[in-house]
């Protein structure tokens, strides 16, 4: 997936939350490992909160397939 799917896909998300998923389905789905979001706005999606979503997130999966994704 190259930047500009990347972008037209997660633009098409519903709710700030629902984008912070989508963002995690699409790097596990690229980098072939589990990805797991954790802190800041992670908690936003069990929370389903609109008063505030920093879109500050944390990722724990194998760094070397997460940060070669990422890169691209």
């Amino acid at each position: 997936m190259d930047a500009e799917e990347f972008d037209r896909t997660i633009r098409r998300a519903p709710t700030p939350e629902d984008r912070l998923a989508w963002f995690g389905a699409l790097l596990a789905s690229e980098a072939r490992t589990h990805v797991e979001l954790v802190g800041g706005s992670a908690i936003e999606i069990y929370l389903s909160s609109n008063e505030y979503v920093s879109q500050d997130v944390d990722l724990v999966g194998e760094r070397r397939s997460l940060a070669e994704v990422l890169r691209r």
